[in-house]
């Protein structure tokens, strides 16, 4: 009897994500709209702390922070739909005589 043996490497960024919260995704959306409609950061941000918004750790929205939360949410979404192709590390062959 023949066997063929192969070692595949499968790597994904999809094994373990960590969930985002719905606040995080609703202020993700909020400014990736109002960019779209050809607002600045600074605007962005001055009508998030007008809005129910909280930041997460201070007490109002910045420039900077706001493109933080665009930037880095591109940064994850692009991570976890790259494709990475499986890579075989061995292949064999057993060969057992049968008796």
């Amino acid at each position: 009897m023949t066997h063929l043996l192969v070692d595949v490497e499968v790597t994904s960024p999809k094994f373990w994500v960590i969930p985002l919260s719905s606040s995080q995704i609703e202020k993700y959306n909020f400014i990736k709209e109002k960019r779209r409609e050809g607002f600045f950061y600074y605007q962005i941000s001055d009508m998030m702390n007008e809005s129910e918004f909280t930041p997460q750790r201070s007490d109002k929205f910045t420039p900077q922070q706001v493109w933080g939360i665009e930037f880095k949410m591109e940064k994850r979404l692009k991570r976890l739909n790259k494709i990475e192709n499986p890579k075989i590390s061995s292949i064999g062959i057993v060969v057992k005589k049968s008796q």
